[in-house]
């Protein structure tokens, strides 16, 4: 299905470079096999090099796993801010520059990643908070929770809004380093905060539809839906025949009709692929 015809220069890039897959993120950065899959370097570099790491420290000592995640939160941070502040970067506006050197890399990333490490490790450990208290106490500390939680999610997506309509002046160089380097992590402290309240029963509302078995099946075909969507976007804008409008309603339809093709398409990538395989696999190491 991707790419279409041979002499496109995607279908160049991914002959000469499929075997780096994994490592797009610092090799052939601008001759990139399908430019999304960044994000399969990162996540790929963090699960088979941060996480063994991470288990093998607090396995041997807790304090020890702890100021690793932490100093990997630090160091994310810090490095984010250098380039950014050095580049003089503006937060929001992704140039091929600051895609290179902070958006794709794994080091400006993987403060977030340390942060659910940090959380998942918390919650294994069964640190909870008081179950036994007065429904009101529960309510007092479950609104408060949620409200810092919202403060972080929506100060971080919705903080750039009145720059970008130019209702604000625009940020010094210090202050957008400043908001680069430090919405990602601010954004999953928020997350982190309604998974915690989640699984200590505290915003029991939330954890009912968080855990809807709806969702699983949906949840299996989300690596497919990633996976295709860019070329559902494409395949929609550069085949439209006549020029559109670019309001809420056509971006509302638009963003419907991406979401169901991409599901579609990620649910027959997955009987005819994924499944399989992973059957293979079972019967494999079950012998």
């Amino acid at each position: 299905m991707y790419p279409q015809r041979s002499e496109l220069t995607d279908a160049i890039y991914c002959k000469q470079h499929w075997w780096v897959t994994f490592l797009n993120n610092f090799l052939y950065q601008d001759q990139v096999c399908m430019a999304w899959s960044w994000y399969l370097s990162n996540d790929f570099q963090f699960t088979v090099v941060l996480a063994p790491i991470f288990i093998s420290l607090v396995t041997w000592n807790a304090t020890a796993g702890m100021l690793f995640a932490i100093l990997l939160v630090m160091s994310s941070i810090l490095s984010t801010f250098g380039i950014a502040y050095s580049n003089g970067y503006y937060p929001g506006l992704l140039s091929p520059e600051s895609f290179d050197t902070i958006y794709i890399k794994p080091y400006t990333r993987w403060s977030t990643y340390a942060l659910g490490l940090i959380l998942g490790w918390i919650i294994h450990r069964g640190y909870r908070l008081p179950q036994r208290v007065s429904f009101q106490k529960k309510l007092i500390f479950t609104l408060m929770g949620l409200s810092l939680a919202s403060v972080c999610c929506i100060s971080t997506v919705y903080g750039l809004a009145d720059l970008f309509s130019q209702k604000v002046p625009m940020w010094s160089t210090g202050v957008s380093a400043l908001y680069t380097a430090v919405h990602r992590p601010i954004f999953i402290v928020g997350v982190g905060i309604v998974t915690y309240l989640c699984a200590n029963q505290y915003a029991s509302p939330i954890r009912s539809f968080l855990s809807w078995s709806t969702f699983r099946p949906f949840a299996r075909l989300t690596y497919g839906a990633y996976l295709v969507h860019p070329i559902v976007i494409m395949f929609l804008a550069l085949g439209s025949q006549s020029p559109v409008l670019l309001d809420n309603l056509y971006l509302i339809t638009i963003f419907g009709t991406v979401v169901l093709i991409s599901y579609i398409v990620s649910f027959l990538l997955s009987l005819a692929i994924e499944s399989p395989l992973i059957n293979m696999e079972k019967m494999v190491f079950s012998r």
